[in-house]
């Protein structure tokens, strides 16, 4: 038979198994993409240039002015801890390229934690026996996102990830306004940590030390891979799949950068010694 002679197709051709596989994988969404009923789609990705970083800490100053928590002229939030090596940001986008979202682990070294300077005791029990702790910081999210709830999740998700996988952590440390602390006690399992107390940090507004044991989160990921429904705090169910926990972190460890002298130069940063 001539080629030109086989008669057109009638019917839709099936996909072959390999290529409804190849597909799903395809269409499966990166743990750097967000899209949120609320508000939108975000690009997640870590604040490590001047660029990135000047955004992140810009969103945190506006959103904590809006607050009271900064002084009016303030332009970004940052501080001494910033200018570690270790200190690790996020920085979410929306479909615009503005900063939606930002979160900031710092880790315990030779600057001590931020939350020190408050609850140094707490503190102090928390790295005894040779654990590494670390502090989340300047978490906040733009107004008119204060809706995105699958947002405000993959930050922490991701924080989470980074925080044990790539750095480590054992514990994780937040001073929290009295206010959200039932809601980070209820979903995350978070135990308080300390009394009410007045934070510089915040023009003197009311603060507590709240803490959680990594190994409740990494308990829940495991509970996960096996199947399990219950026995951990339930929104650790909305969390990436832990078979992808892996991945993630090598992502976030290879793009994370410490910030440069001329980073610390714009942001009036001074370097920090370290052992």
């Amino acid at each position: 038979m001539n080629v030109h002679s086989i008669p057109p197709r009638t019917a839709p051709r099936r996909p072959t198994a390999l290529s409804s596989v190849l597909q799903a994988i395809c269409d499966e969404p990166s743990f750097t993409q967000c899209h949120d009923r609320q508000g939108g789609d975000f690009r997640i990705r870590v604040a490590s240039d001047a660029g990135s970083r000047a955004k992140a800490y810009a969103l945190a100053c506006n959103v904590y002015r809006g607050c009271g928590y900064v002084r009016p002229d303030a332009r970004y939030l940052v501080s001494p801890f910033d200018a570690l090596p270790e200190t690790f940001t996020l920085l979410a986008e929306d479909e615009q390229g503005r900063a939606a979202a930002t979160v900031t682990l710092v880790f315990d070294g030779v600057l001590g934690m931020p939350c020190d300077e408050l609850y140094a005791a707490e503190a102090a029990a928390v790295r005894a026996s040779g654990r590494r702790p670390g502090e989340v910081v300047r978490l906040a999210i733009a107004d008119e996102y204060q809706d995105a709830k699958e947002l405000f999740l993959r930050m922490i998700n991701l924080a989470f990830v980074y925080g044990v996988h790539a750095a480590g952590g054992t514990d994780c440390l937040i001073e929290v306004s009295p206010k959200h602390a039932h809601f980070y006690r209820r979903f995350f399992g978070f135990r308080q940590l300390g009394e009410r107390r007045a934070s510089p940090r915040v023009c003197g507004a009311p603060a507590l030390l709240l803490h959680l044991d990594m190994a409740e989160y990494t308990g829940a990921m495991a509970a996960r891979r096996t199947g399990a429904t219950s026995g951990f705090a339930p929104i650790f169910s909305r969390f990436l799949a832990p078979e992808r926990e892996a991945e993630a972190a090598a992502w976030l460890a290879e793009q994370h950068r410490p910030m440069s002298a001329a980073e610390m130069e714009r942001f009036a940063l001074a370097p920090v010694a370290v052992a």
